[in-house]
């Protein structure tokens, strides 16, 4: 995923599925469904983070990816032969040797992560840093902080998302999305392009056949930054709008 290890097709790959990402928030919206397209920055989000992460220590990341590949795939594996079993895998085409071998192959991969988590700084035997911690790496732990709370609220439960659902007044309330809907399409389409911008910025040396200036991408990323920011809480819905 960085530019000095992966190559261009890793993050071309990253850049291919942001931009289905952003096409799908649009279809979201023409639908009338834009509300939910809240759900897509969080990834979003998280792939740019980890993309300047890695790209600022080159020669763990050489090693760091694939080990981090090999683990998320057998533990995929191993969730599915949880719940499959034996003759549920056999279907599929894995056979319990295979499944067996995978799970050796990945303790050793669980060592190696570990071991170069402790060299950078991750916590005491994780096999991922905190997004957190990455944000902070990368100098985006206000954006973290913003984005996580308004999106935690799609993505977790959240009785406050929930009420914001039930609106009117005494012996009349209307539950549906309709009220905020306009709020949160607005900051999905907002927060999805900056976030894309973010990304082409960063990796735009590898992207040949993008071969867009980076000066033209920054300079659409500071108008970008011109406009009003969408609130992810109101005065009406916590009662305070300032009477006339």
């Amino acid at each position: 995923m960085t530019k000095s290890s992966s190559g261009p097709s890793c993050v071309g790959g990253i850049v291919v599925r942001q931009f289905e990402a952003l096409q799908t928030i649009a279809k979201m919206v023409e639908q009338g469904h834009g509300h939910f397209a809240v759900v897509l920055l969080r990834p979003a989000y998280e792939e740019l983070v980890w993309v300047e992460y890695l790209d600022k220590i080159p020669n763990e990341a050489r090693e760091l990816v694939p080990l981090l590949g090999l683990h998320e795939m057998t533990t995929n594996l191993n969730a599915q032969n949880e719940f499959a079993g034996l003759d549920g895998m056999n279907t599929i085409g894995f056979t319990q040797r295979y499944v067996k071998v995978s799970l050796a192959r990945d303790r050793i991969a669980q060592r190696q992560i570990r071991e170069l988590g402790a060299c950078l700084g991750w916590r005491k035997n994780a096999l991922r840093p905190s997004m957190e911690f990455l944000s902070r790496k990368v100098g985006r732990e206000k954006d973290y902080k913003f984005l996580y709370q308004a999106t935690s609220r799609f993505v977790h439960f959240s009785t406050a998302e929930i009420f914001r659902r039930a609106w009117g007044q005494k012996g009349k309330i209307e539950i549906h999305s309709k009220t905020f809907s306009n709020y949160w399409e607005t900051f999905a389409i907002y927060w999805g392009f900056r976030i894309f911008l973010y990304l082409l910025i960063e990796c735009n040396d590898l992207l040949e056949q993008i071969a867009y200036p980076k000066e033209k991408l920054e300079e659409l990323m500071k108008a970008l930054s011109g406009f009003r920011q969408v609130p992810i809480i109101t005065p009406e819905e916590l009662g305070t709008w300032p009477q006339k």
